[in-house]
């Protein structure tokens, strides 16, 4: 009978916490890290055109900027106003941009290619879009231009990387 009285208690109390959940609130959120829906590329992604080079690329936040890679070992830092790095783009191609403040430099590797002057940016309101040019003047003169969206979000990135007239451009897809 005790047998059985206990055999009748233990079943009860199965029963009931069977129905129980127990949840941790710090269990939640290192689950939710793996838990996570992939985010999809495709949205995020960038097109990057050099002469007759165009691939996709995707922007990751660094200190400092932003930098555009992709899988083909493609690598562009954007400082925010100025592309400062650029490495390969369909060559084995490594440009280097500085600016002092008074003139901006173009090294190919370590070599020196080219120095401009630039004035100060100017920014002109667009369709609900706001578009940032940058005249600059050396070998050639030129316009870089960053064109920004409704939402504060960048959008087209044209630049000179050389020196040259020739224009690197970042379009968001």
């Amino acid at each position: 009978m005790i047998m059985s009285k206990r055999f009748w208690w233990v079943l009860l109390v199965s029963t009931i916490l069977a129905g129980c959940s127990i949840q941790s609130s710090q269990l939640n959120a290192v689950m939710g890290l793996f838990n996570k829906s992939e985010v999809p590329f495709d949205s995020n992604s960038w097109v990057v055109e050099y002469g007759d080079y165009s691939a996709t690329v995707y922007p990751v936040a660094v200190d400092r900027g932003t930098v555009f890679s992709n899988q083909l070992g493609d690598v562009i830092f954007f400082d925010g106003w100025t592309v400062r790095e650029v490495t390969g783009l369909g060559h084995r191609l490594k440009l280097g941009i500085t600016n002092d403040g008074a003139s901006r430099r173009y090294l190919y590797g370590s070599r020196f290619v080219a120095q401009h002057q630039c004035d100060k940016w100017q920014s002109e309101q667009q369709s609900g879009m706001i578009r940032f040019s940058e005249f600059c003047w050396g070998q050639s003169q030129y316009t870089n231009t960053i064109q920004v969206d409704a939402e504060g979000r960048i959008s087209l990135i044209m630049q000179n990387i050389d020196g040259s007239g020739l224009y690197l451009s970042l379009r968001k897809k």
